[in-house]
């Protein structure tokens, strides 16, 4: 079935069901914390079930609104106090890139699903570009090391800094075969229609509040004072804000970095060296199996990813070669 007489569909059913129901099933598939659904009345939450994966179809209903952000959707504190808290350094992110548009102001979802896609897709390239480029330079110091020769004092500089941007420890010690291996399975692309199926659902396709006023994309959270958002019903105690970025692409850089090297992915990234080993183009539908700990919704979060990268392959191009390209 064609994805726009589903849409037509899907909408066609849902003004069958209350709109109170609506209203909460909606504000779960935008915000998908677990307080959020926990606050849904017993019989909602029952009625909503089946209107989680048809909303999902079609998009947000409505701009999430501020509670979305209490829970830094779909992400738990574990697998984001990387963002800029566990080092100061942050991954260098294009000076110049166009601002975030209102999405908001799109009614119309099979639109508002295009300008979404076509607006992060070039930044994502631009980053995965990056993460290659780096990727190929080491892969000519490990073919330098294999031939026993020495290293130039600007390889060894360089594997300093990647070491350093991708959060590995060397020891101190001389470089060896287990490092670079290491380090290897660290710089490396993520796929564009992962990257883009969890901006969407993070940031309610680009309408969120924090995507709105912090250019994040993802929900990171961050733990200095003053480095982000501070959510206004933040839970007592708590010290956790949501990060806050010049500009999407700056999100973007901040997303790749943490699936490359937060130790929450660690299966992740074992999931797409297989996949590299076994010399196949990067899956994303399979690779989502290892993001359980980016959501407190687990297993659940996982076929979410899988349902809007399936749902929303028509809108990526194919990439010209699919062994080198995200």
């Amino acid at each position: 079935m064609a994805a726009k007489s589903v849409d037509v569909d899907v909408r066609r059913w849902i003004t069958s069901v209350p709109k109170s129901v609506i209203d909460e099933a909606d504000e779960l598939l935008c915000h998908h914390g677990e307080s959020e659904s926990m606050r849904m009345s017993p019989t909602h939450r029952l009625l909503s079930l089946p209107l989680l994966g048809l909303l999902c179809m079609v998009g947000c209903a409505q701009p999430p609104p501020e509670t979305e952000t209490v829970g830094a959707p779909a992400t738990v504190p574990q697998a984001v106090a990387q963002s800029a808290q566990a080092t100061q350094q942050k991954p260098p992110a294009p000076t110049a890139a166009p601002p975030l548009p209102d999405f908001s102001a799109i009614s119309d979802v099979p639109t508002l699903k295009r300008t979404f896609y076509a607006y992060l897709h070039s930044m994502v390239l631009v980053a995965n570009d990056r993460i290659r480029a780096q990727r190929q330079r080491l892969q000519l110091v490990r073919q330098r090391h294999d031939r026993k020769e020495d290293l130039s004092a600007e390889q060894i500089d360089e594997l300093a800094q990647l070491a350093a941007e991708y959060r590995l420890d060397l020891d101190g010690g001389p470089i060896d075969t287990a490092h670079l291996d290491r380090l290897r399975e660290r710089v490396d692309v993520v796929p564009a229609a992962l990257a883009l199926a969890q901006a969407a659902i993070e940031s309610g396709w680009g309408r969120s509040r924090f995507a709105r006023l912090g250019n994040n994309i993802y929900g990171e959270w961050c733990f200095t004072p003053g480095c982000g958002i501070v959510p206004q019903d933040r839970n007592p105690g708590a010290t956790h804000e949501i990060a806050d970025f010049d500009t999407p692409a700056g999100s973007i850089a901040s997303y790749l970095r943490n699936l490359n090297t937060h130790t929450a992915y660690s299966e992740w990234r074992v999931l797409r060296r297989q996949q590299r080993t076994a010399g196949i183009p990067l899956d994303a539908h399979e690779l989502a199996a290892g993001l359980t700990a980016y959501s407190e919704l687990r297993e659940v979060y996982v076929q979410r990813v899988r349902d809007v990268i399936r749902q929303n392959a028509d809108l990526i191009p194919p990439p010209p070669d699919p062994m080198t390209e995200p």
